[in-house]
C-alpha cells in the first residue's frame, strides 16, 4: 500500500509524520511524505499529474493555505491551494482508484448559528479562507464520495508543538507580557 502525505513540513504534516503507525516504520507501507517543493499545491495541473505518476492508494491532504487573514489579500493563491489542488488530486484519484482524506475546517460555516453545527448543515463561509475550503469540499464530494473514495475531515483548531497556532502564541505572549486580552466567544 502507498500513502501520500501532502504538506509534510506543515504543522499537521509534521504531527502525522511523527505519529505514523509502526507498519509504516517497518516499511510494510510505502509512505511518501512530500513537502511544498515536492508537491506544489499552487499548481493544480502538476497535482493531478503527480497523482497519476505516483498512484497512491491513499492521499492525506494536510497541506493548505492556512493564513485566514492573509487569504483576503491573496484570494487567488488561497483558492489555488485550498480549492483547485484538492479538486485536481480528486480527479487524479478517480482515475487511479485511490482514496483521499481531505482536511477541512469549521470556517465553511458562518459561526452565527449559536448551536453546534452538523456535518450536513449548509455551508455559509464568511471569508476567502472558508470559501476556499468549502469549494474544496464540494469538489471532493462531487468527484469521489459516490465511489466511496473520499473522506472530509473538518477541524476547528490545530494545535501542536510547532508552527503558528493559538496555544504557542499564548505561551509566547505570556513570556513577554504580564497582561493581555483574548477574545472568548
Amino acid at each position: 500500500m502507498r500513502i501520500l502525505l501532502t504538506g509534510s513540513a506543515g504543522q499537521l504534516g509534521q504531527a502525522i509524520r511523527r505519529n505514523k503507525p509502526d507498519l509504516i516504520n517497518k516499511n510494510e507501507i510505502d509512505f511518501l511524505a512530500l513537502n511544498r517543493k515536492e508537491f506544489d499545491l499552487s499548481d493544480p495541473i502538476l497535482c493531478t499529474q503527480k497523482i497519476l505518476d505516483l498512484r497512491p492508494d491513499w492521499v492525506i491532504n494536510s497541506g493548505a493555505y492556512t493564513s485566514v487573514d492573509k487569504a483576503e489579500d491573496e484570494p487567488l493563491l488561497a483558492m489555488k491551494v485550498n480549492s483547485h489542488a484538492p479538486e485536481a488530486i480528486a480527479i487524479g484519484l478517480k482515475q487511479t482508484g485511490g482514496k483521499l482524506i481531505q482536511l477541512s475546517t469549521d470556517f465553511v460555516f458562518s459561526g452565527e448559528q449559536g448551536t453546534p453545527y452538523k456535518t450536513s448543515d449548509k455551508k455559509n463561509p464568511l471569508n476567502i479562507y472558508g470559501k476556499s475550503k468549502a469549494t474544496a469540499e464540494d469538489a471532493v464530494e462531487s468527484i469521489l464520495l459516490k465511489q466511496d473514495q473520499g473522506t472530509i475531515l473538518r477541524t476547528s483548531w490545530v494545535i501542536g508543538p510547532v508552527g503558528n497556532n493559538f496555544a504557542l502564541n499564548m505561551l509566547k505572549l505570556h513570556k513577554k507580557l504580564d497582561f493581555f486580552s483574548v477574545v472568548s466567544d
